[in-house]
């Protein structure tokens, strides 16, 4: 990853294989453990728990990332609405 990133952006050799290509799956492991502990369903008050609130995707997201820290802001991006269930464009 670090060498596309520093072909397609002219990143520094160390940048590109350090900060740059480390931080996307830093956010996609952050995007994984809240998906294993989030509860898409829950009591909506304790004094009736059979009215649930349920979390459902809600659509298409539309993402705009910017080019010079390209995994970065996909990754922030992409994975927490995969996760949610919506569809990514």
């Amino acid at each position: 990853m670090g060498e596309a990133i520093r072909l397609e952006m002219g990143a520094p050799i160390d940048m590109a294989y350090g900060s740059q290509a480390g931080c996307g799956t830093q956010h996609i492991d952050g995007a994984i453990s809240t998906l294993e502990n989030f509860q898409f369903q829950q009591p909506h008050a304790v004094s009736n728990p059979d009215n649930q609130i349920w979390m459902e995707p809600i659509g298409v997201v539309g993402l705009i990332t910017p080019w010079n820290w390209p995994i970065n802001r996909i990754a922030i991006k992409v994975a927490p609405a995969l996760a949610a269930g919506c569809t990514v464009v």
